[in-house]
């Protein structure tokens, strides 16, 4: 899906709900590494169970935002966070790469 440029710099940090606001963290924290098992109900990342985050051996600084209160989403976040809602429920796994999703691959729940 495309996003229009504008969207970029609208959607903030606390313009999300509490769980995508959680996932957004867990990024910053893990910095470089994969989230493996996330598990996702009505488009939403849930943490119950808790998901394995595997780090990459080296850790380069943390990106200015972790330590901010509010800022801005990078494209990336948002197009995770548009996959994950598309999914609706299901599993996913990412990789963040300088605190930011990478990649994904996100498997429909089976009924």
């Amino acid at each position: 899906m495309r996003r229009k440029a504008c969207r970029k710099s609208e959607t903030r940090l606390s313009d999300l709900s509490p769980s995508r606001r959680q996932l957004v963290r867990v990024m910053q924290r893990l910095h470089h590494g994969t989230i493996h098992g996330l598990h996702v109900r009505a488009g939403r990342p849930v943490f119950t169970p808790v998901p394995n985050l595997a780090r990459a051996p080296h850790r380069p600084p943390p990106r200015p935002e972790a330590a901010t209160e509010d800022f801005t989403l990078k494209l990336a976040v948002l197009q995770l966070l548009d996959a994950l809602a598309a999914l609706g429920d299901g599993v996913a796994d990412v990789e963040v790469r300088d605190g930011l999703p990478s990649r994904w691959r996100t498997d429909p729940a089976v009924p």
